[in-house]
């Protein structure tokens, strides 16, 4: 998880949720932000940035990194061979 200081934003991954069944009912894990609310004690807003499909990649327990206007990240399953996969989000 990561927070991005100009913005408060929270980011992160989830191996677990998604709408893809390809890994079972559990889904194959998301890329999500969390934006704060607009003023104090206001509800955070949730947006999922990413759905895995199995085949772009699966469980990312490894969160993300910021940089170059991008979240990055790595999974240990799904892709080619299901050997795993790196993965680019642009913001």
């Amino acid at each position: 998880m990561i927070i991005s200081p100009g913005t408060g934003m929270i980011y992160g991954a989830s191996p677990f949720g998604g709408s893809s069944q390809a890994c079972g009912s559990s889904g194959c894990g998301t890329v999500w932000a969390l934006e704060p609310p607009a003023s104090a004690g206001g509800a955070w807003a949730f947006e999922a940035l990413h759905s895995f499909e199995s085949t772009d990649g699966a469980l990312p327990y490894g969160g993300v990194s910021r940089g170059a206007g991008s979240l990055f990240g790595a999974t240990p399953a799904g892709g080619t061979y299901n050997a795993g996969t790196v993965f680019a989000i642009v913001e």
